[in-house]
């Protein structure tokens, strides 16, 4: 900043106050009129109450914000993030600023295993990947095998389609590589190789 504007990385952000610009955490700021999400001014936030909570959430005393934008309708009493995007309150289950529509609220949870992403989640009746529904996978039995391959009791998929003649008992991925196997061939990735 110099006396006249604030800069974020060499572009100026426009209206910010350069006397009272201070940075919250990453890429929230703030000066004495308004906050700031990256290069965009958050509509209505109100600067003394203002904080960031999980990553993207963020949160004053009236609004609630999913990357610096409003989440209209939330219950802010009762709303808290379950992780990477997803969130709730006493009402919904949300993907970043959208409700998923029939979520369980009591069921909802991430399929996190630590070495990958959390964009898939399920809840008693459904799986969910960025916040839709994957039809006809079985909640109680879809596991994560890597980014792309995922299985329940009845089948294996690859990026959500199944994958044709795979035994989802003994589908299982070959260590340190892109191929996978089960009891009937050997497949890279949801194609089988002969």
């Amino acid at each position: 900043k110099d006396k006249k504007r604030v800069y974020i990385a060499g572009r100026v952000l426009e209206g910010a106050d350069p006397a009272s610009f201070e940075i919250i955490v990453g890429r929230y700021y703030k000066d004495k009129k308004n906050v700031y999400a990256g290069w965009d001014k958050i509509d209505n936030a109100d600067v003394k109450t203002f904080e960031v909570i999980d990553g993207n959430y963020s949160w004053d005393k009236n609004r609630v914000y999913f990357d610096g934008i409003e989440i209209p309708g939330i219950d802010k009493k009762s709303f808290e993030t379950i992780g990477y995007s997803y969130s709730k309150d006493k009402n919904n289950v949300y993907y970043e600023k959208e409700i998923i529509k029939n979520a369980d609220i009591g069921s909802f949870m991430l399929i996190l295993p630590e070495h990958l992403y959390g964009e898939y989640a399920k809840d008693k009746n459904r799986v969910y990947h960025s916040g839709k529904e994957l039809k006809g996978m079985d909640p109680g039995s879809f596991q994560r095998i890597n980014f792309i391959i995922n299985k329940d009791k009845n089948h294996v998929y690859d990026s959500g389609k199944i994958v044709e003649g795979a035994d989802s008992e003994t589908f299982q991925e070959i260590d340190g590589t892109s191929f996978y196997k089960d009891k009937n061939k050997v497949y890279y990735g949801g194609y089988g190789v002969e």
